[in-house]
Protein backbone atom coordinates (compact mmCIF):
# COMPACT_ATOMS: atom_id res chain seq x y z
CA UNK A 1 0.00 0.00 0.00
CA UNK A 2 1.32 3.50 -0.89
CA UNK A 3 1.82 5.90 1.95
CA UNK A 4 -0.38 9.14 1.70
CA UNK A 5 1.64 12.36 1.45
CA UNK A 6 1.39 14.69 4.35
CA UNK A 7 1.77 18.07 4.37
CA UNK A 8 1.57 21.04 6.80
CA UNK A 9 -0.85 23.39 6.79
CA UNK A 10 2.25 26.17 5.67
CA UNK A 11 3.21 23.85 3.28
CA UNK A 12 -0.26 23.78 1.40
CA UNK A 13 -0.59 27.74 1.61
CA UNK A 14 2.87 27.98 0.32
CA UNK A 15 2.22 25.67 -2.73
CA UNK A 16 -1.40 27.28 -3.51
CA UNK A 17 0.49 30.33 -3.07
CA UNK A 18 2.85 29.56 -5.97
CA UNK A 19 -0.09 28.04 -8.30
CA UNK A 20 -2.35 31.31 -8.15
CA UNK A 21 0.87 33.45 -9.06
CA UNK A 22 2.41 31.64 -11.32
CA UNK A 23 -0.69 30.81 -13.41
CA UNK A 24 -1.55 32.88 -16.27
CA UNK A 25 -5.23 33.09 -15.32
CA UNK A 26 -5.34 32.75 -11.95
CA UNK A 27 -2.95 35.76 -10.98
CA UNK A 28 -5.30 38.38 -12.59
CA UNK A 29 -8.45 36.38 -11.32
CA UNK A 30 -11.63 38.90 -10.70
CA UNK A 31 -14.26 37.12 -9.38
CA UNK A 32 -18.50 38.32 -9.71
CA UNK A 33 -21.28 37.60 -7.12
CA UNK A 34 -23.80 38.19 -4.77
CA UNK A 35 -22.50 39.09 -1.24
CA UNK A 36 -23.69 37.17 1.27
CA UNK A 37 -23.23 35.88 4.95
CA UNK A 38 -21.45 39.20 5.16
CA UNK A 39 -19.66 39.74 8.47
CA UNK A 40 -17.00 42.31 9.45
CA UNK A 41 -15.03 41.28 12.46
CA UNK A 42 -13.87 43.22 15.15
CA UNK A 43 -10.26 42.96 13.97
CA UNK A 44 -10.75 44.63 10.73
CA UNK A 45 -11.12 41.23 8.33
CA UNK A 46 -14.45 41.08 6.53
CA UNK A 47 -15.66 37.66 5.95
CA UNK A 48 -18.54 36.84 3.43
CA UNK A 49 -20.00 34.30 0.79
CA UNK A 50 -20.00 35.05 -3.12
CA UNK A 51 -22.55 33.09 -5.06
CA UNK A 52 -24.26 32.89 -8.26
CA UNK A 53 -27.03 30.71 -9.26
CA UNK A 54 -24.66 27.63 -9.53
CA UNK A 55 -22.25 27.89 -6.64
CA UNK A 56 -20.92 29.64 -4.08
CA UNK A 57 -17.09 30.48 -2.39
CA UNK A 58 -16.21 31.86 1.18
CA UNK A 59 -13.98 34.67 1.16
CA UNK A 60 -12.05 36.76 3.75
CA UNK A 61 -10.68 40.21 2.86
CA UNK A 62 -8.09 40.89 5.11
CA UNK A 63 -8.00 44.08 7.39
CA UNK A 64 -5.51 46.20 5.33
CA UNK A 65 -7.55 45.79 2.33
CA UNK A 66 -10.55 46.36 4.11
CA UNK A 67 -9.10 49.56 5.27
CA UNK A 68 -8.65 50.73 2.01
CA UNK A 69 -11.82 49.56 0.51
CA UNK A 70 -14.45 52.94 -0.11
CA UNK A 71 -17.62 51.66 0.63
CA UNK A 72 -19.33 49.22 3.46
CA UNK A 73 -19.98 45.32 1.45
CA UNK A 74 -23.61 44.30 2.38
CA UNK A 75 -25.54 41.66 1.95
CA UNK A 76 -27.08 41.31 -1.50
CA UNK A 77 -24.98 43.57 -3.30
CA UNK A 78 -23.22 42.22 -6.79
Amino acid sequence: MIEPKIFSVGQINHYIKNLIENDFILNSLWVKGEISNFKYHSTGHMYFTLKDNNAAINCVMFKGSADILPFIPENGMS
